[in-house]
């Protein structure tokens, strides 16, 4: 009975030296955070960051190009390995295709949500963004075929609805105008509000904005009657959006808004569209793909041969055909994960909010989340874009994932989540937030059984929380979700 009590004083002991070297180690960070921040050479914004990190933005690693999709792989190998070329038209590619699937969704989070993507390429004039237009060539043949498709409606509603006195004289200026609905897959970037939103009612609710001159849209947003910003905020969600017009007394609703957006821009154009504003909830929507160009000229030679228009060619047509087989399979196909890919995926994120969180602040948790849309977004274009290869896709009803994709997503998506926090921290309103950082660690010293305010009064006076504000802090992270009232007075962490 003796030795049983030493050995269950022994634990005691050992636990309590446990809990101090934890605390020991919390304060070790702290302290070493504070010393890195004030060595410091350089400030942006109100982040410390150096110029270095802003001219070297990760590229996207070499492993993701391997085995992708044959569709992106051959327009991939025409740009230079290894360099920002291939990036810049990799992520352009994503975009326009992510617009281009029609009838393809995934559940998310008990959500239906479909594969588009907000997508802005960020560098100073000169520097190799002109890449973006030659991602277009993937719907060229897409925008062909809708011209074809409305014309051909013209010609028909003219046989069959002659102009009265007009018979036979086909190119008569006063002849009728035929308001029949166009479809574009492409909606200009310099449209009006109401424009944008008629044009997207024709549509059926689906469009891609694609404008190589960020400056474009950044003019209509500064108009009245061109900021459609806050549909664009709608449609990254597909959440239903309305508007009315006096002129003809019309009322649109668009109930699950499908819109995909490709920009190349400079820096200065980010400001311009309130990108560069974390408050401005389309920064944190957007996949940012920033790079600074050192001074270099590049060595010209002639054209050897037409190889590349060829292959353009030939991705516009393959691209058609994908869209067409989705856009006539009304039941639609679903993107599917398994349970383990779940949470595999889920964990990879909680850790990355964590790490992001306690670098910045609080306004960084919008940007994570959408980051990790996005990267089940981009599984979803890959992995249909495999599927194909398989046969035709008019049929199919499930796409699975398969675990090289995924993987191959996150670290698309990682480096994405870099790019962005490069924006981010340009902003005045990137600074760490303390509190948060505070409340941070304060919650991850809690026990994980049981506990009541007396036995996380050491762990308070450790992260600097006063012991008069005790409760309050435990109320909040309890609102918050994070813990719950067990029983009279004690408290449990929510189970993760």
């Amino acid at each position: 009975m003796k030795s049983l009590f030493v050995l269950m004083k022994q634990q005691k002991s050992i636990s309590e030296k446990y809990t101090q070297l934890k605390l020991q180690l919390l304060l070790f960070k702290l302290n070493l955070h504070a010393m890195l921040k004030s060595s410091t050479n350089t400030t942006v914004g109100a982040v410390a960051i150096t110029q270095e990190e802003l001219f070297d933005t990760p590229l996207i690693p070499a492993h993701v190009y391997d085995k992708l999709p044959k569709l992106l792989m051959k327009g991939c190998e025409l740009m230079s390995p290894d360099t920002r070329e291939r990036d810049v038209f990799f992520t352009s590619s994503l975009a326009l295709i992510s617009g281009s699937l029609p009838n393809y969704y995934v559940h998310y989070d008990d959500h239906k949500v479909h594969m588009n993507l907000f997508t802005m390429v960020v560098a100073p004039p000169a520097s190799g963004k002109g890449v973006v237009s030659l991602a277009g060539a993937y719907i060229k043949g897409i925008e062909a075929h809708l011209l074809e498709e409305y014309n051909a409606m013209v010609k028909l509603k003219e046989v069959e609805s002659p102009v009265e006195g007009d018979e036979g004289n086909v190119n008569n200026s006063k002849r009728r105008k035929l308001k029949l609905p166009r479809k574009r897959h492409v909606i200009p970037a310099n449209s009006s509000a109401a424009s944008f939103m008629g044009i997207l009612n024709e549509n059926g609710g689906i469009g891609t904005i694609y404008e190589t001159e960020a400056d474009t849209l950044a003019q209509s947003f500064k108009q009245d009657w061109g900021n459609f910003s806050d549909l664009l905020r709608k449609s990254f969600h597909h959440e239903s959006t309305s508007s009315s017009r006096k002129t003809d007394d019309a009322h649109l609703v668009i109930e699950r808004p499908q819109v995909s957006v490709l920009l190349a821009g400079t820096p200065q154009q980010v400001g311009s569209m309130g990108l560069a504003n974390p408050e401005n909830g389309l920064q944190s929507r957007f996949i940012f793909y920033y790079f600074d160009s050192l001074p270099f000229f590049k060595m010209l030679k002639g054209r050897k041969d037409d190889s590349r228009d060829v292959v353009f060619a030939e991705l516009s047509n393959e691209m058609l055909d994908i869209y067409l087989q989705l856009h006539y399979n009304e039941e639609g196909a679903q993107f599917v994960l398994t349970d383990p890919q779940w949470a595999f995926f889920s964990n990879w994120y909680k850790f990355k909010m964590e790490t992001v969180s306690r670098k910045y602040n609080g306004y960084t948790s919008a940007m994570v989340k959408r980051t990790a849309l996005v990267t089940i977004r981009i599984a979803g274009i890959l992995s249909m874009l495999y599927q194909s290869e398989e046969g035709m896709v008019n049929f199919v009803d499930k796409v699975h994932c398969s675990w090289q994709t995924l993987r191959k997503s996150l670290a698309i998506a990682d480096v994405y989540l870099a790019h962005n926090l490069v924006i981010f921290s340009c902003s005045a309103m990137s600074a760490p937030d303390v509190d948060m950082h505070q409340y941070l660690d304060f919650y991850s010293l809690l026990p994980e059984g049981e506990f009541d305010r007396k036995d996380v009064l050491e762990i308070c006076a450790a992260v600097g929380f006063s012991e008069r504000t005790l409760d309050r802090r435990l109320e909040k992270l309890r609102k918050s979700g994070k813990l719950y009232s067990a029983k009279g007075g004690t408290y449990k962490k929510a189970k993760k």
